[in-house]
């Protein structure tokens, strides 16, 4: 998925602005482009400070601390937004896109989808950040409903086409895997989106194509834990615990408690110890 992109107001600013604002816009907007977010700041400021419906350069200082990782600085702007206009679309999504940088996923549901209530047209963006928000809320048929939409607008948003593969893993098998090899082949590179499709092979019962696929994923990348964890579980399915117990014990030693905690691998280590 996309960043937010600035609000280009060089040619349609209100005449209220006048030309030095004009040129303020263009040149905070050449700074961010070129991802000098503290200059862009520095100029979207002063034009705040000069003028009494600043709104624009709040929106638009909003997404250059967003890029910076200052979240409540963000917010704070955006809050200034939404306060003179609560049905601002722009600052909606905006404000979505922060929570959902923060993980806060219900608070960035209730941004996104007012935005999307809003907005008279369909907006792919903002559609892949609605479903993937309520994918990782774990509201699966939600996730599939507006996931699938941004696909239907952008059937090469690799974000988009993983996060409804698995939203589909415990829904409907098959659909994941037909997502899992769409992500693939956007980038038969990627040993992650290789390791994913055989994952969900492996739960739709095709033990030996998901081996190949981990198998193969291994080759482009030896340390990714995901990968033993899955082989793990492929020999977990096969009933072969002391290929399992090795697998496992590959998983840990790459990083998977430190990197991505105990939770994901609780069913092949209870296999192992029993």
């Amino acid at each position: 998925m996309k960043t937010p992109f600035l609000i280009l107001f060089i040619f349609f600013i209100s005449l209220a602005y006048g030309q030095t604002n004009t040129y303020s816009f263009a040149l905070a907007y050449k700074a961010h482009i070129e991802e000098n977010y503290d200059e862009a700041i520095r100029i979207y400021s002063l034009i705040i400070e000069n003028n009494s419906e600043p709104w624009e350069a709040y929106q638009n200082r909003a997404i250059c601390y967003r890029m910076q990782k200052k979240f409540d600085l963000a917010k704070r702007d955006l809050d200034h937004v939404l306060i003179e206009n609560p049905n601002d679309t722009m600052a909606l999504y905006t404000y979505g896109v922060v929570e959902c940088d923060q993980f806060n996923w219900s608070e960035s549901i209730s941004y996104l989808h007012k935005a999307n209530q809003l907005t008279k047209e369909r907006n792919q963006e903002l559609l892949a950040y609605l479903g993937s928000a309520y994918f990782f809320a774990q509201e699966m048929d939600s996730a599939v409903n507006y996931l699938k939409q941004a696909i239907d607008l952008d059937p090469n948003d690799g974000d988009a086409l993983n996060n409804l593969a698995w939203s589909y893993l415990s829904i409907e098998p098959s659909k994941s895997i037909q997502y899992f090899k769409m992500a693939y082949e956007l980038d038969k590179t990627d040993p992650v989106a290789l390791n994913n499709l055989g994952y969900a092979e492996l739960l739709s019962g095709k033990f030996e194509i998901a081996k190949e696929h981990f198998l193969e994923s291994k080759k482009m990348n030896q340390n990714n834990p995901f990968v033993y964890r899955n082989m793990g579980l492929y020999y977990m399915k096969i009933n072969n615990k002391k290929a399992a117990k090795k697998q496992l014990k590959k998983c840990l030693k790459k990083g998977m408690l430190e990197k991505w905690g105990p939770q994901y691998i609780v069913e092949l280590k209870a296999y192992c110890e029993s």
